[in-house]
């Protein structure tokens, strides 16, 4: 017969305010309606049939609440300690968010044309959480989750001066003017060593021939001019 200590063997807590069954391991509500219980605990955890017999009904005796009912916690509530806590990245130009530092990122540079050394002066950084295992609008942000693990925060300021200044400095170097040789075949110019490039073998066919001439005779002028 199933109780509370072969829930918590499966890694399975109710929670006593909300009446909600949550998942320790993915850390979020699970709706108990129809198979949705044994299935999740299959599919995601590989809880053989002989550990789930008795589950559904037990559950179900429980009145649990499924997790599209539960109630929004309010702003700025003390985190859950069995859910998920989400780092949010939000613009503050635009309030633009997502979950993803690197789309925030990619969002102020094309829309606001901010570089991302300055990213962290143009962004807002909260801790959201929510019934379930993915943010949806039912999400709330959360305080003193000291104990809860989130995303790691912005690479340091010194760290992002010396990626800039790499980066610069490579840019520097494709933009140097090139002082070409008439005889050169561009071998190193890395866009002119594609496989094209080696399959037609037009360096080695063009090797000692004069590329300034070979410019010229592409410029045959207006057809009009030839009579």
């Amino acid at each position: 017969m199933f109780d509370s200590n072969r829930l918590k063997s499966l890694q399975l807590r109710i929670d006593p305010n909300y009446h909600a069954l949550i998942c320790l391991t993915c850390k979020c509500a699970l709706p108990v309606t129809g198979s949705c219980l044994t299935s999740h605990l299959w599919e995601k955890h590989k809880i053989p049939k002989q550990s789930r017999a008795g589950l559904s009904s037990y559950v179900h005796s429980l009145h649990i609440v499924d997790p599209s009912d539960l109630p929004v916690l309010p702003y700025g509530s003390p985190a859950h300690p069995d859910l998920k806590v989400f780092r949010i990245y939000a613009c503050k130009s635009c309030g633009q968010k997502s979950t993803s530092q690197d789309i925030i990122g990619r969002h102020m540079a094309t829309k606001h044309q901010r570089s991302r050394q300055v990213l962290d002066k143009h962004t807002d950084i909260m801790l959201c959480q929510s019934w379930t295992s993915s943010l949806s609008s039912r999400q709330w942000t959360v305080h003193n989750t000291a104990t809860v693990t989130c995303p790691s925060p912005l690479p340091s300021t010194s760290c992002v001066k010396d990626m800039n200044k790499e980066e610069m400095t490579m840019i520097a170097r494709h933009q140097r003017p090139r002082v070409l040789n008439p005889s050169d075949t561009g071998l190193a110019v890395p866009e002119l060593t594609s496989p094209w490039m080696n399959r037609t073998r037009w360096p080695e066919i063009d090797r000692n021939c004069r590329r300034d001439i070979l410019v010229r005779l592409t410029d045959v002028g207006p057809c009009w001019l030839h009579g």
